[in-house]
């Protein structure tokens, strides 16, 4: 698969999902990506590739079932869609991780790899995805 690099992607409030603890959460998500692109730059991937992959990996779980939670709870019409979107980041990273940890892959070609799946996925996820539950959940009181 080529891989395209991208440029380094900062949160911002085009983000803003309009519900204060997911915009934080997303914050953090958005940190763990520029430790990759830190790792890349300073040609670090070896020693950090795995630690962030592992964190991203637990953040994501954690995150997912909280949002999850939400929408399940408020009856939110698109909560089986936004469920296997995030099962399938789920899956992707838990990949990444597991390659990685094989040690049969450089860690440069896959942090570019990873960086540019993890750029997508922010920005179609959190930047049109996510953004779609939220006059639903400001709906229902959660701001």
């Amino acid at each position: 698969m080529a891989v395209q690099m991208m440029g380094k992607l900062s949160w911002d409030e085009r983000f803003s999902v309009g519900v204060q603890k997911y915009d934080d959460q997303h914050k953090v998500l958005f940190g763990y990506l520029g430790e990759l692109y830190d790792a890349m730059r300073d040609k670090k991937e070896e020693e950090v590739v795995g630690e962030v992959l592992g964190k991203l990996l637990n953040y994501t779980l954690t995150h997912f079932f909280d949002e999850e939670i939400e929408l399940y709870k408020t009856n939110y019409p698109g909560y089986t869609r936004h469920k296997e979107a995030h099962d399938i980041l789920v899956a992707a990273v838990r990949e990444y991780f597991i390659r990685f940890r094989s040690g049969k892959e450089p860690g440069r070609k896959m942090l570019i790899e990873i960086i540019a799946v993890v750029t997508d996925w922010l920005n179609e996820h959190i930047g049109v995805v996510d953004k779609s539950y939220s006059a639903w959940l400001n709906s229902k009181g959660v701001k």
